[in-house]
């Protein structure tokens, strides 16, 4: 299944590549349902690492697919097949307690200061609804009046007085 490097790696590209590969297991089997599951699976999964290659514009390497649960036997395939030239890395997702505790940090750093609600989501990172239900119960702010809210730093206060 291989095919010309450079010709970029489509949508289409990816399905043809896939539509082939059960092809071949019609033919090989008689029927795809014949076929041992390992190897449907196999096929899926090199589907599966065409669209990762495809999201990442062609610049992969091992750890990129490993970060997507790509099977290494799978991924060397794929990059074989496909080129990858070990530049692109995926940065680990933030969870959503580091946001919060991000987000409680930066209201620390600015008592007494005002902003609007929607500067708070702006900073926040989260969505409105989000972002309102979190500081209605968060010591960090304070309600001013409707859409203006003061950051708060009781720690800081305490050891000013």
């Amino acid at each position: 299944m291989m095919t010309d490097m450079t010709t970029p790696l489509t949508h289409e590209e990816a399905e043809r590549r896939y539509k082939e590969g059960i092809r071949i297991l019609e033919e090989k089997y008689g029927s795809v349902f014949r076929a041992p599951s390992e190897e449907v699976r196999e096929n899926s999964e090199r589907l599966r690492a065409f669209y990762v290659i495809q999201k990442y514009g062609g610049s992969i390497t091992r750890q990129v697919l490993s970060q997507y649960m790509i099977p290494p036997s799978i991924a060397e395939t794929v990059l074989s097949e496909c080129g990858g030239d070990g530049v692109t890395t995926v940065e680990p997702k933030v969870s959503r307690a580091e946001q919060y505790k991000a987000f409680e940090q930066w209201a620390c750093d600015h008592d007494s200061e005002q902003f609007t609600t929607e500067q708070l989501v702006e900073q926040s990172g989260f969505s409105y609804p989000t972002t309102l239900k979190f500081i209605d119960g968060s010591p960090y702010f304070r309600k001013v009046k409707k859409g203006l809210y003061e950051c708060r730093n009781d720690r800081l206060r305490r050891e000013q007085s």
